[in-house]
């Protein structure tokens, strides 16, 4: 992977690597959006394209490359992108690994790649790994590695919803109606999050 040195002092830093995703994400995303003649975008230009903003270490090219695989049917090579992605701390390529590792039913897996999209320090968190952690381990609990805590549940749910994520609106719903508004949350507060959605 090509490496910047913005500073000329030997390293990177977290606000260089902002500042150079901003510019490989004008200069590799827009192009890769161009279509052929017919009106029909061009796979392997998209392709080209996100494999150059790859090389410079760009993590929404890895995760266009895994969509792009995926719409191919190529489920190993998707995951080989997510990890990458995941690699350099993109929050929705981790939380996209969780939901493949949930769906097969390895519930560590996606236990540990749910929590490390929560504590990524990208600027574009991915909310719905707290809905996944809150609906799929906290709200009910699996085993005795991953007991029920409703109350993270809860808190889970809400920093979900406070971020428009539209499931968690309505899993608050539905617990505080079957609860009887035991918790703290008020219904007003729920339904407003579900209009402004």
């Amino acid at each position: 992977m090509k490496q910047y040195d913005v500073n000329n002092d030997g390293r990177v830093t977290e606000c260089d690597a902002q500042i150079i995703q901003k510019y490989l994400a004008e200069l590799f995303e827009c192009p890769a959006l161009d279509v052929n003649e017919d009106g029909i975008v061009d796979v392997e230009k998209a392709r080209k394209y996100y494999e150059e903003a790859a090389s410079y270490g760009y993590a929404y090219a890895f995760n266009n490359l895994a969509r792009i695989a995926l719409n191919e049917g190529n489920e190993i090579a998707a995951i080989k992108y997510f990890k990458m992605s995941g690699d350099l701390g993109e929050s929705w390529a981790l939380n996209k690994l969780g939901e493949f590792y949930r769906k097969k039913g390895e519930l560590s897996d996606a236990f540990f790649y749910y929590n490390e999209s929560i504590k990524s320090h990208s600027y574009e968190k991915h909310y719905y790994a707290y809905y996944n952690l809150a609906k799929y381990f906290y709200m009910n609990g699996y085993d005795s590695k991953y007991n029920k805590d409703i109350d993270k549940a809860v808190e889970y749910l809400d920093i979900a919803s406070s971020n428009n994520i539209l499931n968690a609106s309505l899993e608050l719903f539905y617990f505080y109606c079957n609860n009887n508004f035991r918790y703290s949350k008020s219904l007003f507060q729920i339904h407003y999050n579900l209009l402004c959605i």
